[in-house]
């Protein structure tokens, strides 16, 4: 059953019609009315109609809601109308589950985002793939919005298997640069990237190859420190909930 539209009018919708099992062509079902469909079940054969109700003393036309009978092909009574309005489609008033919520990370009422590196070590610039540099430190630089200037947050151990965790500012792009024992940069990296409030990234490396996982175990940065280490927030903004 369908909606068929039969001439070139300015209205929207058109007959109702039905394609019966078996049959080549459509039949029109009803009145020669115009009508948009409304799929919704009223009880047993019936169904709710959005139904075209012509002008009357020079007020504009619209669409009403109406029963309609499959079995007879005959309109029942007016189940909704509004004489401002076309009511187009029908939707059941009844009891609905709730919808199920997406569990996230992000928390509007946190005051920092964190980054997780396992292995800073790893990188396709570095030469087979690896830095063969000590790295000590990881720096981590913000870029103001207000300014349009970069400035730096402070400077986060790097552990001896290259991980790092550490807390930032939400919202705020932040860029990272490795440090060796003498704080002389061996790697800097040139885009930015930001975390919402409550939100965790991770990455294996640092520009690492994006086709390999990770190795399956648990970073000495994890197992030392409870808490990141906290750059451009408070020690009490950065501890999680």
């Amino acid at each position: 059953m369908f909606v068929k539209k039969t001439h070139a009018s300015g209205l929207a919708g058109g007959k109702l019609a039905l394609i019966r099992r078996g049959a080549a062509h459509n039949v029109p079902l009803g009145p020669p009315q115009v009508l948009t469909w409304s799929s919704r079940e009223l009880a047993g054969s019936e169904l709710i109609v959005s139904r075209w109700i012509h002008s009357l003393r020079g007020a504009p036309g619209r669409f009403d809601l109406y029963a309609f009978d499959i079995k007879s092909g005959t309109f029942g009574k007016r189940i909704y109308g509004d004489s401002q309005f076309s009511s187009i489609q029908a939707v059941a008033v009844t009891p609905r589950p709730v919808p199920k919520r997406f569990w996230s990370l992000v928390n509007p009422e946190a005051k920092a985002g964190y980054f997780i590196c396992l292995n800073s070590y790893l990188s396709e610039d570095a030469p087979k793939g690896r830095f063969s540099t000590p790295i000590a430190r990881v720096r981590v630089l913000a870029l103001e919005p207000t300014s349009d200037q970069e400035h730096g947050l402070g400077e986060a151990p790097v552990e001896k298997d290259g991980s790092f965790y550490v807390a930032v500012p939400p919202d705020q792009p932040v860029r990272f640069e490795l440090l060796d024992a003498n704080g002389r940069p061996i790697h800097a990296q040139r885009s930015w990237v930001w975390a919402r409030p409550g939100e965790e990234h991770g990455c294996p490396g640092c520009h690492e190859d994006k086709a390999l996982a990770p190795d399956n175990r648990w970073p000495l940065t994890l197992k030392r420190f409870d808490t990141p280490t906290s750059l451009g927030v408070s020690d009490h903004a950065a501890k999680k909930p």
